[in-house]
């Protein structure tokens, strides 16, 4: 940091996520290559370079100056063990009487070199050996592409070395022109000889009968594994070779790695991954981050979380997922609110507050000082020594020491030594950071980041299990010793060869540049990717010839996320090789392949079985099954011991012979789960249980619940809609204000007052007390606000007034109205509630509209109102009406029922004003109810309109009085802008634009719904549950997927029966369909 305001381009980017990552890397390859910081100047000062290069290339010089300052007699690097080395051996009389072998090298670095001379002139004998075709030249020009380049440049640099330190090459190099491992006739043999060579392509000519050589196509990456298995598997049971004598090559190990330890657990095939395991996401690493997680946050829920799902506190499983519901329902956060008992006890949490608040007890006190500890800036060492303490408070190494046991015990010594380590790596991360910066002070984040950056550079290294383990490794790293058998998997298009695209410190133009420069000065740095590329040729010969006696080569058609993949260009040279060798296109493992262990073969007489009952019909076997099948399913369930295997065994024909039957239970049950002895239901629930039953039964008789989370939900948006339109509505009552006679600054003056009661009695007041939540707030009162506004606006030219707001059924309708009586006699007692009822009066009628307020996007359709999942509204009006017409003389009828949307509207204008384009999304929708005109039917009929070959719309012979009682001010040839209808020039209602029907056509839906409540009800109270939801309606957003496990592909799961209306017809369908 001191050097912070010398740097000139760097210091911008110094904080973000990897940066210093890149420059450490950039500054360690300089080191390895023994460029110093004063070098790397001095190079800067004598090249050519761009500019942008120069000001990046500065302040790198800067950093690395200043770390060679800080680290001199201090520490000793990696790099610096090699000088170090190199100074002590020279005077080592151990080395004088040594003969050393290097072999398997293909190249060293400057400091490598540097420790080469002093071996090289103090050895009483050395020996180089190089991989490399005897029949080619080996010395003079090198030509970067070609295969054995590396190995030309080695002999080059070595013979050079020997000059400088004036020690003899004794003899001409020895070559050995024969392998042994293999015969010279064979596959591997001739692409030992000829592969990657420059000049004419030589064909092999016949069929190998002394090795094997076989190309696959599997689907993906998980089947290429499959099958490799079930070979590996083969070939040991029939003897051919141990599991030592196989190997693994996968070009892309990260991508496939994931898949070994399942499969071949299966096969039981013993292995050992060669891959150094990050740190990273090990719990004991997780511990910690969200240790300081809960710093840095205060405590939030999500850090709490983590911290405790580490599983490194005393805290069970069970216990972590009752405090996780608890502090996800109340937001329970900040450090204060853990020092002391939780006080808040949601409903659904009644009389576990003790439970939860020892939880709490359990693990807060320790967590708690720590975070008081380290809040604040302090030293490193102090932090470290908070941390330490961490540690010792929850028992953390003698729960990773259980582990380790644990491990053991279940014969997983990989993961028993990724345990043993982890804990002193970690360790010693907190004693280097100590002894390099000690007493200075830091932040906590900064803390964690170099904790995390050391982390990240820690690895977890393994052995392998049993001297009898096929090795699985890649391409460069990893040493395969003499295998009989090689396997080479993801030979795809970007992996063999890699598609290198280095994203440094310094670009692959900047790097080309900076070789230049140090070519003048005999020295170098890292390859490019154009280098790397051609390097990586030598790695596949390398890897095609390390078998004896067979070589296997797969490839994937698409990844693990179905994309596309192309095969790599080694499979083409390879084909034009060998012209009898053919790419074997494997869509799925054959059943044979399975039949090699038992759990192999569980797994296919599952699926066979399951083929066979469902598709080919196991009762009529002999003559549907084809007779190679029969016999691989009974060899296969010849291997499954029945007495020792039972369980599986029976499991494998539970699923194979599973059929879904409908679930019902008791009614007499079911109603104690529900209501008792007396039916009581709601609309809305009658129209969940259309939807699913299951998932009816699931949420309102066995009060299964989603986890409550810490945030208003769209549920309590809605409530708060609904509560503060009731309260101003109320409001507006009492002081004896009528809608349409209300001013701009009497509605925002009861709006504040409605917002202020609402906001203090919401149930869960809890969830509103950040910054975040009072704009969640504002907006909600804007939004409101609108929609106050527009409803003002539609009263001023309605006849309609509001009659009553938030009214239950019950004090509106007598009970004998709403009771339905059951199939089996009992009677159904409805409840509800109509947000609001709107009336309009005139000598002798009394006409009704309902509204039922929505935050979401509703409208009328009758394909739902046909099946039974909107019945809501129409029942609603139907009660209204009843319920009125015992409350007075007059006649009442049904005038309209309306969804109106509480919104902030959004809106395009272009033609129109911004207020007419308001007024027009804010109109209300659903359907409202006119008497029919006979007079406009005879009117039509004489009028030069009138066509008699074409389709009669029913909309021309109803009158528009309830038109003009909702809008008084649209006019023939206008759209209303209060009310869903349109009004041709004629006068008559636009059969596009009009939400209009016949009283008599209501009371047929009205009927319809009745009819199908009925049908609901009977189904529910007689314990008819299954699981057969609407095909997509009842499926989706539903949170018990994972309960009722409903698969349409599974024998006897089917949707419910859904009747779908004509898109252009549904009215004149619904009608037809009810009349019939």
């Amino acid at each position: 940091m001191d050097k912070m305001d010398e740097l000139s381009v760097l210091s911008a980017n110094i904080n973000k996520t990897g940066y210093i990552s890149e420059i450490k890397s950039f500054i360690s390859e300089l080191s390895q290559y023994n460029i110093s910081a004063d070098d790397f100047s001095s190079l800067l000062s004598e090249g050519d370079f761009n500019k942008s290069f120069m000001k990046k290339a500065s302040d790198i010089a800067i950093i690395y100056k200043a770390y060679e300052e800080f680290i001199k007699d201090r520490y000793i690097t990696a790099e610096g063990l090699l000088v170090r080395l190199n100074e002590v051996i020279s005077d080592s009389k151990f080395l004088s009487n040594s003969e050393f072998v290097f072999d398997g090298f293909t190249g060293f670095t400057p400091l490598q070199n540097e420790l080469l001379k002093t071996i090289l002139k103090r050895a009483y004998k050395s020996y180089v050996v190089v991989t490399m075709d005897g029949a080619q030249p080996l010395y003079g020009e090198i030509k970067e592409y070609e295969l054995f380049a590396m190995s030309k440049k080695m002999i080059s640099k070595t013979r050079r070395i020997c000059e400088l330190i004036n020690v003899d090459i004794e003899d001409e190099p020895i070559i050995c022109d024969k392998n042994y491992r293999f015969k010279e006739d064979g596959y591997i043999g001739f692409i030992e000889k000829h592969l990657f060579r420059v000049g004419v392509r030589e064909k092999y000519d016949g069929s190998s009968s002394v090795d094997k050589l076989s190309i696959h196509c599997l689907p993906n990456p998980r089947l290429e594994i499959e099958y490799v298995a079930c070979k590996i598997a083969e070939d040991v049971r029939r003897g051919n070779g141990k599991y030592k004598d196989i190997a693994i090559c996968v070009a892309n190990l990260s991508d496939y790695k994931d898949y070994f330890e399942s499969i071949f657990d299966r096969y039981n095939i013993p292995f050992y991954l060669d891959a150094s395991k990050t740190m990273v996401f090990h719990p004991l690493i997780e511990f910690v981050r969200s240790a300081f997680l809960v710093v840095d946050t205060n405590f939030s829920y999500e850090s709490v979380i983590q911290f405790l799902r580490c599983n490194l506190t005393d805290i069970t499983i069970e216990e972590i997922d009752v405090l996780d519901n608890y502090l996800s329902a109340t937001k329970v956060r900040g450090v204060k609110a853990y020092k002391n008992d939780f006080a808040y006890e949601p409903d659904r949490f009644k009389g576990q507050l003790h439970y939860i608040n020892d939880i709490r007890k359990r693990f807060a006190d320790s967590l708690i000082e720590f975070y008081d500890s380290v809040k604040s800036e302090s030293s490193a060492k102090a932090i470290s020594e908070s941390l330490y303490k961490l540690f010792n408070d929850y028992n953390v190494e003698s729960k990773i020491e259980d582990k380790v046991i644990e491990y053991r015990e279940a014969n997983n010594e990989i993961k028993a030594a990724e345990y043993s380590q982890i804990y002193k790596i970690m360790i010693s991360i907190i004693d280097k950071i100590v002894t390099l910066l000690g007493d200075e002070i830091i932040s906590s984040r900064d803390y964690i980041d170099i904790m995390m950056s050391a982390c990240e550079g820690a690895k977890i290294t393994t052995i392998p299990a049993s001297d009898d383990s096929v090795v699985i490794g890649d391409l460069e790293r990893t040493r395969y010793d003499k295998p009989k058998a090689m396997y080479i998997l993801g030979v795809n298009d970007g992996t063999i060869p890699a598609n290198y695209s280095s994203t440094g410190i310094i670009s692959q133009t900047e790097r080309v540049a900076l070789k230049k420069a140090l070519e003048k000065k005999d020295s170098y740095i890292a390859p490019t990717d154009r280098e790397k590329s051609f390097m990586q040729r030598f790695y596949i010969y390398m890897i095609l010839t390390k078998a004896s006696d067979k070589l296997c080569i797969t490839y994937s058609a698409s990844d693990s996320e179905a994309n596309a993949l192309n095969r790599s260009y080694m499979i083409d040279e390879l084909l034009d090789m060998f012209s009898d060798v053919k790419v074997d296109v494997v869509s799925d493992i054959s059943p044979e392949d399975y039949l090699v262990t038992v759990d192999s073969s569980k797994r296919y007489v599952s699926s066979a079985l399951r083929h066979f009952v469902h598709d080919k019909c196991i009762y009529t076997i002999e003559s549907d099954m084809d007779i190679d099948d029969m016999d691989d399913f009974i060899a296969a369930l010849g291997l499954i011991d029945c007495n020792k295997d039972f369980d599986d065994y029976n499991s494998i024909l539970d699923g194979a012979f599973y059929y879904h039957n409908k679930e019902t239970i008791d009614s007499l049950l079911y109603n104690k789960l529900v209501d008792g002895d007396n039916p009581v239901g709601s609309v809305s629930r009658l129209e969940t249980y259309r939807k699913c039953a299951y998932n009816y039964f699931l949420n309102y008789c066995l009060g299964i619940k989603e986890q409550e989370k810490g945030k208003l939900q769209n549920v309590d948006y809605g409530s708060i809609y609904h509560d503060i339109l009731e309260d101003f509505s109320n409001r507006l009552k009492d002081e004896g204000i009528r809608w349409k006679a209300l001013d701009d600054n009497k509605r925002e003056e009861l709006l504040d007052k409605s917002c202020d009661k609402v906001y203090k009695e919401f149930n869960r007041i809890e969830l509103l007390d950040t910054i975040r939540d009072k704009y969640t707030l504002h907006k909600i009162k804007a939004t409101v606000g609108k929609t106050i506004e527009a409803l003002v606006e539609q009263a001023k030219h309605s006849k309609f007034e509001p009659y009553k707001f938030e009214v239950q059924l019950s004090e509106i309708a007598k009970p004998s109205d709403l009771r339905i009586t059951l199939e089996d006699g009992r009677e159904m007692m409805l409840q509800g509630r109509i947000d609001r009822i709107d009336t309009f009066e005139d000598d002798d009628t009394v006409y009704v509209k309902i509204i039922d307020y929505k935050s979401g996007n509703t409208d009328l359709d009758y394909t739902q109102i046909y099946n039974g999942l909107q019945l809501q509204l129409i029942y609603y009006l139907d009660v209204s009406v009843r319920g009125m017409s015992n409350a007075t003389t007059k006649n009442v009828k049904p005038a309209a029922m309306f969804y109106y949307k509480v919104k902030d509207p959004i809106v395009e204008y272009v033609d129109d004003s911004i207020e007419e384009a308001i007024k027009k999304d804010m109109v209300p929708k659903g359907l409202f109810f006119e008497e029919e005109d006979l007079d406009k039917v005879e009117e039509y009929v004489n009028s030069k309109d009138y066509n008699p070959d074409k389709k009669y719309s029913i909309l021309k012979n109803l009158k528009t009085d309830i038109a003009k009682a909702l809008d008084d001010k649209c006019e023939a040839g206008e759209k209303s802008l209060y009310a869903p209808y349109a009004l041709t020039k004629n006068g008559y209602f636009n059969s596009n634009s009009s939400k209009c029907c016949s009283i008599n056509d209501i009371n047929k839906l009205e009927g319809h719904v009745h009819k199908v409540m009925k049908q609901l009800g009977s189904d529910m109270y007689s314990g008819k549950i299954d699981s057969s939801p609407v095909k997509d309606i009842g499926c989706n957003y539903c949170p018990y997927g994972s309960i009722c496990e409903f698969d349409i592909r599974q024998p006897g799961y089917n949707y419910s029966e859904y009747v779908k209306l004509d898109g252009n017809k549904k009215k004149d369908d619904i009608y037809r369909l009810i009349n019939n």
